[in-house]
């Protein structure tokens, strides 16, 4: 009784077409993956210039609130 030994046949036809499908997937999750990269580094990006405007923006609210209050003082104090 002779054995035969078992190999891996060669890719058929519609095993290679499967194989070059897989390939543009794989450089579409690399895409997808850098976009996402750069997406998060945008947002995260534009969240820190966003606080940072609302920074100024408080401390200027505040500080024309004290000239108003100022304003108002002085429309209250009596004119001798």
């Amino acid at each position: 009784m002779i054995k035969a030994a078992v190999l891996m046949p060669e890719p058929t036809p519609p095993q290679a077409a499967e194989q070059q499908r897989r390939a543009p997937a794989d450089l579409s999750t690399a895409a997808v993956t850098e976009l996402t990269s750069h997406y998060i580094a945008q947002v995260t990006g534009d969240l820190d210039r966003n606080a940072k405007e609302q920074e100024r923006i408080g401390q200027e609210i505040e500080a024309l609130q004290e000239q108003l209050r100022a304003l108002q003082q002085d429309r209250t104090a009596p004119c001798w």
